[in-house]
């Protein structure tokens, strides 16, 4: 591989073939991994001794070789990767230090890491615009890696992946301490989002949603923000998070108050995956739309089977606690024997007409 070729991936930044690792003294932990994901993927080029930014630190020269053997080593153990595949690690010199480059091909089987399989897929946005470009991308960058569950706030459907995730990326943009070069991060990984920005503190440790004094760090930002709808007033981004998520997957977020301040988003789902997909797929795009639909349908009782029938939805138990369980409790839906709502005769009829 030419210098230049290698110079051209770290100017252009990392990708879904072009991978970088710090790598100064030893293995990153996540090498192998990656490895991993680019065999099962359409292989990639990693380069160890390049930071994520695409600064080059090279490898310190008395860990070069050892850094190599470990390499190479790991990956004839079956035990790190399996089946094994054999990749060499060459020595470049760029800027004056010294990069190790591995080309990894797309291989023709399935690969493990530690007993997990890894795959790669294009979901990094590195963000350096205006606050409302900034906002809207990153609301982009959750609505294609995040599901939005059906749910019903009286009559009313909402979405509680924005609910939550406009308070957040709102919180993320106007508490932000601009002078401070730590950059934002916003992750999602497969049990939780976490969100870190530099912070002027006032206080420290874990924030307490039911007793805590909220401060504005950017009161001019916080204002704007304000004034274009985007939040409300002063707080309650923590309150509407904790109150929407434990809606959302069931469990409670945290807040860290610290130089850093750290945001932590459990996604434990309290629906199956596959029903989840369905609900995303079937209600949730044109949900207002079905549901007044539903709800026509319903003008003569119906039984549960017809209603899923009708929404052409196969998942049972879906179907009765994120659709019909918050119509009957927003009271659009009524039953025909109310006081046996389990029974085998059962139907549901619209409230309204």
């Amino acid at each position: 591989m030419r210098n230049e070729k290698l110079q051209e991936f770290i100017s252009g930044g990392e990708n879904l073939t072009v991978e970088f690792k710090r790598s100064k003294n030893k293995l990153n932990k996540d090498v192998f991994e990656t490895v991993c994901a680019f065999l099962n993927r359409n292989g990639g080029h990693l380069l160890l001794g390049v930071d994520d930014d695409g600064i080059v630190v090279g490898t310190d020269a008395d860990s070069i070789n050892r850094i190599k053997k470990d390499f190479v080593t790991a990956m004839n153990n079956p035990q790190k990767i399996s089946p094994t595949f054999y990749l060499s690690v060459k020595e470049v010199e760029i800027e004056g230090k010294t990069v190790l480059y591995i080309f990894v091909p797309e291989s023709s089987q399935v690969h493990r890491c530690n007993g997990k399989i890894f795959d790669r897929n294009e979901d990094r946005d590195d963000i350096r615009v205006n606050l409302i470009e900034s906002f809207e991308r990153l609301i982009q960058f959750v609505s294609k890696h995040l599901n939005d569950n059906f749910y019903l706030e009286g009559d009313r459907r909402i979405s509680l992946r924005d609910k939550i995730f406009r308070e957040v990326i709102s919180n993320l943009l106007i508490h932000r301490e601009f002078a401070n070069p730590f950059p934002a991060k916003f992750v999602i990984e497969k049990g939780r989002v976490f969100v870190e920005n530099s912070n002027k503190p006032h206080g420290n440790g874990i924030i307490d949603p039911d007793n805590f004094s909220p401060f504005p760090k950017n009161p001019t930002i916080a204002k704007f923000f304000k004034e274009i709808g985007w939040v409300d007033e002063l707080g309650s981004g923590v309150r509407n998070i904790y109150k929407y998520n434990k809606i959302y997957s069931g469990a409670e977020p945290t807040f860290f108050e610290g130089d850093v301040f750290k945001t932590i988003i459990p996604l434990t789902s309290q629906v199956d995956i596959q029903a989840t997909t369905q609900a995303t797929t079937q209600a949730t795009t044109q949900a207002d739309e079905e549901i007044k639909n539903l709800l026509e349908f319903c003008k003569s009782p119906r039984t549960r089977s017809e209603m899923q029938k009708f929404l052409k939805l196969s998942n049972r138990e879906h179907f009765r606690k994120i659709i019909l369980k918050p119509l009957i409790n927003g009271g659009l839906l009524k039953l025909t024997i109310p006081d046996k709502p389990t029974s085998p005769k059962q139907k549901y009829y619209c409230a309204k007409n």
